[in-house]
């Protein structure tokens, strides 16, 4: 809890600290939550049901360099650990920029966003303070890249999951590197399922984002009928 605490308190300093220029929208909603709560299947979804575009994090290719670096992280593998991080937060800006600025009407869906990004870093590089130190100063460039140049999101969708059902997920879809290596990365995705919503609400709060959380454990339909309300209270378009 200790852990937890500081680094909201840290958040907070970054945060308060932030520009105060105007802030941009983009025309894009994110889809967020611990790994196994159902983002991609979400947002497949909403894409469906709302006639959106998706774009997500990881692909099925396993020589694609971010699935590579990923299986190195869970091996707990100290360099790796930093060159992954750093490889998130740049490929996933690049997205999102990228994403944000072609110019076709539909809305785009995220699978998470750069704001998600800190706290995997934070929690990765706990033991690498001069990597951390770095990778921060990168991170808040590209958030305020984002913020003020591509604009922030329409919405921010957090999905909440709890640990029996995050673990029972997490075998469930069988992905080889996260169960090999559970056990190494217990206290990691523990640490993350603590703080993940608290974090991701703070940030929302402080950029005044709109978001809804929603119950991993949820149906599809249920999931999508909360949306649906949201989507009228936010008046998004479909």
């Amino acid at each position: 809890m200790q852990g937890t605490k500081r680094h909201l308190k840290k958040l907070n300093q970054i945060i308060s600290i932030a520009s105060k220029k105007k802030q941009k929208e983009a025309n894009c909603i994110v889809v967020d939550g611990m790994s196994a709560s159902g983002k991609t299947t979400l947002v497949n979804e909403i894409t469906k049901v709302f006639g959106f575009h998706p774009v997500f994090e990881l692909t099925n290719n396993k020589k694609d360099l971010t699935n590579i670096l990923l299986e190195r992280m869970y091996r707990r593998n100290e360099v790796a650990e930093g060159v992954c991080q750093l490889h998130f937060l740049l490929d996933r800006f690049e997205k999102y920029k990228k994403n944000n600025g072609f110019s076709s009407n539909k809305i785009k869906v995220f699978d998470r966003s750069i704001f998600a990004d800190r706290l995997f870093a934070y929690t990765n590089l706990v033991t690498q303070p001069n990597v951390f130190n770095y990778y921060e100063k990168l991170w808040l460039d590209k958030v305020n890249e984002m913020i003020y140049s591509i604009g922030l999101p329409k919405l921010y969708i957090i999905l909440r999951i709890d640990w029996l059902t995050f673990k029972k997920r997490i075998f469930k879809r069988k992905r080889k590197m996260e169960i090999e290596n559970f056990a190494k990365n217990k206290d990691y995705f523990y640490f993350l399922l603590l703080i993940y919503e608290k974090y991701l609400v703070q940030i929302c709060q402080a950029y005044s984002i709109p978001y809804v959380i929603i119950d991993a454990k949820k149906s599809l339909n249920e999931k999508i009928k909360e949306i649906t309300k949201i989507f009228a209270q936010c008046k998004i378009n479909y």
